[in-house]
């Protein structure tokens, strides 16, 4: 993989992932998604422009994944680290490395968000703050396929769906107004 190469990958990647952002179907997703195109950008920047300061201005960029190929959002991203490592081998200087190691990092928080928070049978949290005493009631249903208890989902597997809600008891909804926070969004942003 040449420079060229990984800096035309690395720029497309936020288009990319900005339009699954777009298609995403569940909030997490999208959240996650937004994070990525929002973030990167900083990230990539700051290692083309340390670059061209070490080597010179790089003048053609070259896109060489094709988001089509892969089914989610995350087959694309790993197979996106995959190539950014293999071109950080290639590439000596170390402030440069760790310019790359920072996009790597930030490509595996946004993958482990992706796989550990936006599952279809993803477990919510929904606080209110301010509540004095708070009751959790739980709610059994898958979010993807909305079966309850113990039946068989449409993934063909029987599991238990639980999704918890923590409410306060004979609130009015309107007095908690913006206090309802998701704690998966508040983890999210984190």
């Amino acid at each position: 993989m040449t420079i060229e190469q990984l800096f035309g990958t690395l720029q497309q990647s936020i288009v990319d992932m900005w339009q699954a952002h777009l298609k995403a179907d569940t909030h997490s997703t999208h959240v996650v998604l937004d994070d990525y195109y929002k973030d990167m950008p900083e990230l990539i920047d700051t290692l083309i422009e340390n670059y061209m300061g070490r080597y010179g201005k790089v003048l053609s960029y070259e896109n060489i994944l094709n988001p089509a190929t892969f089914s989610t959002p995350t087959d694309y991203l790993i197979a996106l680290r995959d190539l950014v490592s293999e071109c950080r081998s290639t590439i000596s200087a170390s402030e440069l490395q760790s310019d790359i190691d920072a996009i790597l990092s930030f490509i595996d928080s946004t993958v482990y968000k992706l796989r550990e928070l936006c599952n279809e049978s993803e477990i919510e949290f929904t606080l209110d703050l301010g509540a004095g005493n708070l009751n959790e009631r739980l709610v059994e249903s898958c979010k993807g396929c909305k079966k309850d208890n113990e039946e068989e989902c449409e993934t063909g597997k029987k599991k238990k769906h639980l999704k918890h809600r923590f409410d306060k008891e004979e609130e009015d909804e309107t007095e908690l107004g913006e206090s309802r926070l998701s704690l998966r969004d508040y983890l999210l942003s984190l």
